[in-house]
């Protein structure tokens, strides 16, 4: 985990796997596992300062290799509760959809 070098927001972090992998769905259970694992400590740490925690997966590739980041934004309580329109309205005017998990599954299980 680092921070970003050019943040979005103030406290901004990037999760990033050691190994390089196009995305998070080719990450080992061990290393998916401890990506968890700081994905539950940002989420505590942004709660404790009334922040939700937005994630969201980039893609990086360069010549040789691919790797993925997760992006972790702490988004203000206020605006959490209007995210997913938000994203699901800038989406339709992209003519992209979204598919919303119920809580706790893994879009492994799809």
């Amino acid at each position: 985990m680092a921070l970003a070098k050019g943040p979005l927001l103030p406290m901004h972090a990037l999760i990033l796997p050691i190994a390089h992998v196009a995305c998070s769905l080719e990450l080992s259970a061990a290393a998916s596992a401890e990506v968890d694992g700081y994905l539950a400590g940002l989420c505590q740490c942004f709660a404790a300062r009334g922040a939700a925690l937005l994630t969201f997966e980039r893609y990086m590739a360069s010549g040789s290799f691919e790797h993925m980041h997760l992006q972790a934004l702490p988004l203000p309580q206020g605006l959490a509760d209007g995210a997913q329109a938000a994203f699901e309205a800038h989406g339709q005017k992209l003519g992209i959809g979204f598919e919303v998990l119920p809580p706790g599954e893994s879009v492994r299980a799809r």
